[in-house]
């Protein structure tokens, strides 16, 4: 896979039965392939807390969004504490692009001290 473009928008919605569903660019996200690499969640995404589901979403989000393995999905727990822990559990639609997605994970590096 290769990555997306920065004007790639993931968008979450919950169903009426509080499911998580996510779209990037009109494709539904499918857990299944970020819980090969890490199961954290086997009833998928979620967000608006630190558990499990919103650290499969971190996880699938980087692992989509920059398609492959990368030192920038190795930071998935960081984004889920800065983009995804901080979205209200209660919000039953939002979105974030992919120049949100690269401003976050840069932050990140800066922080860790590893901005290259």
């Amino acid at each position: 896979m290769t990555k997306r473009d920065a004007a790639s928008v993931y968008i979450g919605t919950r169903t009426c039965d509080g499911e998580a569903i996510i779209h990037v660019d009109g494709e539904r996200l499918n857990p299944k392939r970020s819980q090969k690499l890490i199961n954290h969640s086997p009833d998928g995404f979620n967000w608006g807390y630190c558990g499990s589901g919103p650290a499969q979403l971190a996880l699938g989000i980087l692992l989509d969004y920059f398609g492959e393995l990368s030192p920038d999905v190795l930071i998935y727990q960081r984004f889920k504490e800065r983009a995804i822990a901080t979205i209200p559990q209660s919000e039953d639609n939002w979105s974030i692009t992919g120049a949100e997605i690269e401003e976050h994970v840069a932050a990140i590096r800066v922080a860790a001290g590893s901005a290259a």
